[in-house]
């Protein structure tokens, strides 16, 4: 018998008695009074732990994890890891639920394609479907996404395809295989692609426009008034999505507009000034781009593709889409660009010494350096340590090392005794005392500021002003005469760090 049929024969054992647990159960009458997370615990994850994941975290601890909550709303349950990274996504459900609701579908799905995980399950133990998140349709059918479907009762007849689930069997991409054989082939453009090229057209478009309706405007003023306005639909997106601020408010605005006789531009900026008010970022301060002229057809366009598009039939979720994504987009996005009229991508990028570095790197770097003087600190009580440690990335890009450091800064005041119970201000707190970077680029500066800002953002409050602790200049050399404005004094510009 090989390991695999071992495997197999183990874990009928194992579904045997979750069946004749959830028969009993219904039996009773108690499947009524069943709620999701005991669902979960008693039947759907010693399910999946038959299937061979490690759902106790016994032996590695992260194999399978709880999500976290996005913005007030749990997105899924679990999700199921390999080297840290996910692979596919379970949204349990209590016994009594209708997994056919389409929302429930829908939900999943969108989840999974904005953190571009292709596998996504439903279940509620009495049965499993089984999704392709990252499949293009051309007509809105739940039931031609599904690459697997089976009821409890099908469990054993059917092991072969219940395998399918196993961690085994992901290891030998059985899945992915068998989604093949039944004409799935993943052709959704990923998420970092498709928002990558919006925000380039939007950016062209923009540039273009602006330039034509405003005579006087130099090309630099041009393309910083672009970033500044992108930047800031990306952080009131973000604020609609994890209901933070009022739902729905900038495609309101767009409705409201239609039927007006006002400029769409100056209806933006009671937006900007009441989240200027709530928020006190820089991000939203009066600036240049509030006093020029910008086409209302074109804004009309770039806040209703940051909704939707129809094409892809996808819906931006801004509250789950990962900074680690933001920061890839950015990353080539700032690869791609130049002020004014665009450079060749590969120029900007050896000019500039932009590369993108991946998330496992970055995540291993971080906890291996910043994450060992942080246990320490933990370990031996010394609290205060923690908020006199300053990190510094004198090259941050879209500030992809920041953003991970930020993270563990927050994992850090969680365990000590002043923080605990204090989720939603311990990230401002270590943005105003731990996080410093410098970049050449003024719009990766600009870029490294939005995102740390949109990680730290929970509720509608004030945040810190980070044009202290990330600034613009070359991190080699302080003299004036060879690096002319970007001359970047240590001592006087950070001398505290």
């Amino acid at each position: 018998m090989t390991a695999s049929k071992e495997n197999i024969e183990h874990a009928k054992i194992e579904i045997k008695r979750l069946i004749d647990a959830y028969e009993s159960l219904k039996k009773s009458g108690g499947i009524e009074s069943f709620n999701e997370d005991e669902t979960c615990r008693k039947f759907i994850l010693p399910l999946f732990h038959a299937l061979g994941w490690d759902t106790e975290g016994k032996k590695i601890i992260d194999e399978v994890t709880g999500q976290k909550i996005a913005g007030g709303q749990k997105r899924v349950d679990y999700s199921f890891n390999v080297s840290g990274q996910p692979i596919m996504f379970l949204e349990a459900k209590q016994l009594s639920a209708d997994l056919e609701d389409p929302q429930y579908a829908r939900q999943a799905v969108n989840y999974g394609y904005s953190k571009t995980v292709k596998w996504v399950v439903l279940s509620d133990f009495e049965g499993i479907i089984v999704f392709n998140a990252l499949l293009k349709l051309k007509k809105e059918r739940i039931s031609e996404r599904t690459v697997l479907k089976l009821k409890y009762t099908e469990y054993l007849d059917k092991i072969d395809d219940l395998w399918l689930l196993s961690k085994e069997s992901f290891f030998n991409d059985k899945l992915n295989k068998h989604a093949q054989s039944i004409g799935h082939i993943t052709n959704k453009i990923p998420i970092n692609e498709l928002l990558l090229s919006k925000l380039l057209v939007w950016r062209n478009e923009l540039i273009n426009k602006i330039a034509r309706d405003n005579e006087g405007l130099n090309k630099e003023d041009v393309a910083e008034c672009v970033q500044r306005l992108l930047n800031r639909f990306i952080f009131i997106r973000t604020c609609e999505d994890r209901k933070i601020d009022q739902p729905n408010l900038l495609r309101n605005l767009r409705k409201e507009w239609q039927s007006g006789d006002k400029r769409l531009d100056k209806m933006l900026q009671d937006v900007f000034r009441d989240f200027d008010e709530g928020y006190n970022s820089s991000l939203f301060e009066k600036h240049l781009v509030d006093t020029i002229k910008i086409n209302s057809d074109i804004l009309y366009d770039v806040i209703g593709g940051l909704y939707e598009d129809i094409k892809e039939d996808i819906e931006f979720d801004f509250a789950v889409i990962d900074a680690d994504i933001l920061g890839s987009i950015y990353e080539q996005y700032l690869g791609t660009i130049q002020k004014g009229e665009g450079a060749k991508d590969k120029e900007k990028r050896k000019s500039h010494g932009i590369y993108y570095t991946p998330k496992y790197i970055v995540d291993y770097i971080v906890k291996n350096t910043l994450g060992k003087i942080l246990e320490e600190a933990i370990r031996d009580k010394e609290y205060a340590k923690i908020g006199k440690l300053k990190v510094l990335d004198p090259a941050c890009g879209s500030g992809s090392f920041l953003l991970k450091a930020l993270e563990m800064f927050d994992e850090a005041y969680g365990k000590t005794p002043e923080e605990k119970g204090y989720e939603k201000t311990r990230k401002l707190r270590a943005l105003a005392s731990n996080i410093y970077g410098v970049d050449l680029d003024i719009e990766a500066v600009e870029l490294t500021k939005l995102n740390l800002l949109l990680s730290a953002v929970s509720s509608r409050r004030k945040l810190p002003n980070l044009d202290q602790h990330i600034e613009c200049g070359n991190s080699l050399i302080d003299d004036p005469k060879i690096a002319g404005d970007k001359a970047f004094d240590w001592n006087k510009r950070f001398k505290d760090v």
